[in-house]
Formats: structure tokens, sequence, C-alpha cells
């Protein structure tokens, strides 16, 4: 009797001690589980238990990035952040050849296409890249993936975009400094046909522009929303007026007014100047900045220094050679210095005098001027003494011939002018003066011409459409182009006998 009662007590005690196992187990069981109000399960595969093994899957989204950032992604063994074609995902798979953001093909892809075709940013393929890529072959259980996994389709260079516009790089006929010889004309008509570059949708004044290559490129400026009335803006635009468009070109490192301004038919020259300050929110009166934009690269390259800060004073290019004249220094004082640069000789840098000779300076020192190069002579037209509300304008007119290094007092312009330095242009052996401002504030619409051979001006007989100060014109076939100025509107003219 008392061994029946111990074998039951051991029967019990050994089912008791299974019924724990038990237990214990399935709550071990349970803590390897996922968390399904966490997760809610959706996103797990269905072979992992454990939550320290779940390894994202990938998204549309990251599919998305990687086409966009790949041309070749249409290859039908793209492989995802975690390939299907193994049991063991891995952020990079084992496969014969490494994939990486830029694809290693015969082809490489770069932000500018260097290829026959231009990619866009979601290249167009023969074939559509899945969310989920498919091989050809069929997925083991080893850990790297046979070599019969071969791409079913080849890139291609068919597809074919244009650029977005800031990126974009203008196609340039260079072109030499002079412009085209209109003919003969006797008035101009002009008419709005031309729109408002695009980021310059306020009254800009005291940009810098130039004519290269049948385009019309424009620079920096006061006016620009957002910045305070005193800050030169960065923006950059060109005229294209074939297509009657404004691009945004490479914006300036920081912004430029009152900047001497010439071209050689391809690079347009950018010295001096007021700059913007260092905190973005005004200005500095004078600069040492030179520096060339390249309309072949969309590019800008810094040249030497000029010696001394320069503003509002004229930049003329002739005969590989860089002169900067007039201007102001520090907004004090009116400086005549003549400076030149040999773009032949970069290493000498900016000089006032050589060996031979010690460049004549100008006359009547002044700024705000209008400055030409015609007939192998720099003009130096009208300007300014002091500034704001203390000017006071001048009519001089001075020409400098680099054979005899001398300047000479031309007649007087009809009426001062200042604030004409891009509103001035050589046309058809004859000067033209476009607007300008006589006292601090009062804008004009006025034209006049000057014929070198007779030495006299005269007031052409139809005026601007509005009045403007601190314009750019440009010639372009024939045809002038007027914008910036202290308005909205930008003009086209045609010469008219």
């Amino acid at each position: 009797m008392q061994r029946r009662r111990w074998i039951l007590i051991s029967i019990s005690l050994t089912l008791l001690l299974a019924s724990v196992g038990l237990s214990m187990a399935r709550t071990t069981g349970f803590l390897n589980e996922p968390d399904c109000v966490v997760s809610d399960c959706t996103f797990l595969p269905l072979a992992l238990k454990n939550s320290s093994e779940i390894t994202p899957l990938p998204t549309t989204a990251a599919t998305a990035t990687s086409a966009m950032l790949s041309p070749t992604a249409t290859s039908s063994t793209t492989p995802t952040d975690t390939p299907l074609a193994t049991n063991t995902p891995t952020d990079v798979p084992t496969a014969t050849s490494t994939p990486t953001d830029v694809p290693t093909a015969t082809s490489t892809p770069t932000d500018v296409p260097t290829a026959t075709s231009t990619p866009t940013d979601v290249p167009t393929a023969t074939s559509t890249p899945t969310d989920v890529p498919t091989a050809t072959s069929t997925s083991t259980n080893t850990a790297t993936p046979t070599s019969t996994s071969t791409p079913t389709s080849t890139p291609t260079n068919t597809a074919t975009a244009t650029p977005r516009p800031p990126t974009t790089t203008p196609t340039t006929i260079v072109g030499t400094a002079t412009p085209t010889t209109p003919p003969n004309f006797t008035r101009i008509v002009w008419s709005t046909a031309v729109p408002t570059p695009f980021s310059y949708p306020f009254a800009a004044v005291e940009a810098q522009g130039a004519v290269v290559g049948g385009k019309l490129y424009v620079f920096g400026g006061f006016g620009q929303p957002g910045l305070s009335g005193d800050t030169p803006s960065r923006l950059s635009n060109v005229y294209d007026p074939v297509a009657n468009t404004w691009t945004a070109i490479a914006p300036l490192e920081r912004g430029l007014t009152h900047v001497g301004t010439a071209t050689d038919g391809q690079k347009i020259f950018l010295v001096g100047g007021y700059i913007e300050d260092f905190d973005g929110v005004g200005q500095i009166f004078g600069s040492r900045v030179s520096r060339y934009y390249d309309t072949a690269t969309n590019t800008y390259t810094n040249l030497p220094v000029i010696p001394i800060q320069r503003a509002a004073g004229q930049l003329y290019y002739l005969d590989r050679k860089l002169h900067y004249v007039g201007g102001t220094y520090y907004k004090q004082v009116d400086v005549g210095t003549h400076f030149v640069l040999d773009l032949n000789d970069l290493a000498t840098g900016w000089v006032t005098q050589t060996n031979q000779l010690t460049y004549a300076e100008l006359p009547n020192p002044r700024q705000h001027a209008g400055g030409v190069v015609l007939d192998g002579k720099l003009y130096y037209i009208g300007g300014q003494h002091g500034h704001d509300g203390s000017l006071t304008v001048d009519n001089d007119v001075h020409r400098y011939d680099p054979a005899t290094n001398m300047w000479e007092q031309m007649a007087d312009i009809p009426l001062a002018l200042n604030h004409i330095s891009h509103s001035t242009l050589a046309l058809g052996g004859k000067i033209f003066v476009f607007a300008g401002q006589t006292t601090n504030g009062t804008k004009h619409n006025t034209i006049y011409v000057y014929d070198p051979a007779t030495n006299t001006w005269a007031q052409m007989p139809n005026n601007l459409p509005a009045t403007r100060y601190s314009g750019i014109i440009g010639e372009i076939n024939g045809t002038l182009y007027f914008t910036t100025g202290g308005g909205t509107n930008s003009y086209r003219g045609i010469p008219t006998p």
C-alpha cells in the first residue's frame, strides 16, 4: 500500500514537471515571435519569427531613386537592397558584378552627360524596371547566384531630352566683339515683344550685360525681392532672341553691381564693382574682383585681382588687353586711374605702367559714365561726380588712342547724363547713348548718337517707350534689345530708314 502511494506520487510529480516544461517552452516561443501590434506583421517575411532577424524589404521609393540615378537600371537583373536570389539577404549582394550608384557600364553617365544622347533625370528605356526585379536564373540555397544571371537588356543611347534651365550650358556661336553693322537708319521702332527675364520680375537697376554669340547676358543688379534695397543680386540670365526666351545661367558667387564689363566674343569680363557684403544684407562700395564668365561652359574663372578697390568705372577689351578706367574708390573720391591687364601675360597682373610707358589717366576723373571701343579707340562719355543727392552730372567726352597713349577731349554730349555704363554701344560706325539720369532719381528716355567722322552729336527723333536709367542695351543681328533700367518691361528696337 505504501509502495503504491509512492508510485502515484512519482507519476504525479512527473506529469507536473512535464506540464511546467511545456509551459516554459511555449512562453519562450511567444517571446521569439514578432510583435504584430507594432509592425502589423504586414512587412515581415513569413520565414522570420525572431524580431532581431528582421531586415526591411525594399520599397518603391528606393527603387525609384535608383532608377533616377542610373540610366542602366533597366536591366532585368537589377538587384535591390535585399536581393531575393538567395536566402541570406545582405545590403550588398554577392554577385559576380558589384552594382554601384554609378554603374560600371560601357558608358558612364554623369550629371552633364558626355554621350551622344542626353539622358534625363528619369531616363526612358526599352524596358521598365519593377519594384521587385526578376532574374533570369532561379534562386538557389547557395550564397552566390549562378553565373548565368545575365542582363536581358542593354542600355542604348536612344534617350533624348533637354536639361533643366538652371543646369543648361548655353549654346554659343563664338563671334567677335564688334556688333553686326545694320543698314543706315534714321529712327528706331520699339515694341514690347521681348519678355521680362523670368528671374527679374522686378524693376532691376544697375545690372551688367553683354552680347555674345547672338545672345544677351545679364548679371546681378539691385531690386531682387527678399533682399534689402542696397544688397546686390546674384541672379544671372541669358536672352535668346530666336526662341524669345530668358534662361537662368550660373549665378554669381556674390551679388554685384556697378561692374566694369567687356567681352572678347566668348568670355564676359567682370571687374570691380559694388559687391554683396559678407552678411548678405548690404554692399561694399568697391572691390578687387576680376573674373570672367565663359559662355561656352557656363562657368566663372578668376583673373588676377585689380590692385585697388574700384567701382563704377569703365572696362574695355582691345587687342587681348583689358583696360579699366576711372570710377570711384569706396564711394568717396572719383579717380582717373588707368589699369591694364594683358591677357597673354596674366602672371604680371594689372599694371598702370610698363617698361615702355605709363598708361595715361582719364583727364577728368568721374564715374557712372558710358564707354565703348570704336575704331581701335576707347571712348569715355558723360558720367558724374559725387553720389546720390549730392551728385553733379558731366557732359564731357574723352577718347583714348593706344597708339599715342593720349586722351583727347571730343564734342560734349548735348544732355549731360550718368548711369549709362551698359546702355551705350557702338553701332554702324557711330555711338548711341540710351536713356540715363541727370539728377538723382530723374530718368530719361532720350537717344543720342555720335558721329566720329564729324565729331558731332544728334538726338534721335524717337525715344525709348519709357524712361530708364542704368539699363542694358544689346545689338543682335541688327536688332536692338533693351532690358532692366528700373522697369519690368524689356523692349525690341528695329532700326528703320
